[in-house]
């Protein structure tokens, strides 16, 4: 029953607004109408490569206009984005194990740090030590995690 619900969240999240396009494909949305009347016998592939050959000759304030529609259409699919995601149910909470790896991630990262501010270990490598401190950890502190994770559960199943 769990699965199905998370199955369907995902699938939920697919079918969201879609990305915008990007500034080269809004230049192609302006230029192919044109291009095609001028040019009735120029076949689909080689239109592609004339407007691509032309895009890179473009200079940056000919292409802005593209740009800035660019960054319209996205500021407009945050916002939609945004207002899909709030409606879909909620997602199902992490684990306690997760929990503690996401209380512990800053202490490891500054541990894990070289004089000049770099990570000594991968996430990875981060990652299985926290495993091992898990597996050592004191059954108190396991349950707060665990009881935790069953109360957000509770409510997940809830508002669900």
């Amino acid at each position: 029953r769990t699965q199905k619900r998370v199955t369907k969240r995902k699938s939920l999240l697919k079918m969201g607004p879609k990305r915008p396009s990007s500034a080269y494909f809004f230049y192609c949305q302006h230029v192919r109408p044109d291009l095609q009347k001028s040019n009735p016998q120029m076949k689909v592939p080689e239109m592609q490569k004339k407007m691509g050959q032309d895009w890179k000759k473009m200079s940056d304030e000919e292409k802005e206009p593209y740009k800035k529609e660019q960054r319209d259409a996205w500021e407009v699919y945050k916002k939609a984005k945004e207002e899909y995601e709030n409606k879909l149910p909620p997602k199902k909470p992490s684990g306690p194990f997760v929990a503690y790896v996401i209380d512990q991630k800053e202490r490891f990262a500054k541990e894990n740090r070289d004089k000049g501010g770099k990570q000594k270990l991968t996430l990875t490598e981060m990652t299985a030590m926290c495993v091992e401190e898990w597996k050592n950890l004191d059954e108190q502190v396991k349950l707060k995690y665990n009881l935790s994770f069953k109360e957000k559960i509770k409510d997940w199943k809830e508002a669900y």
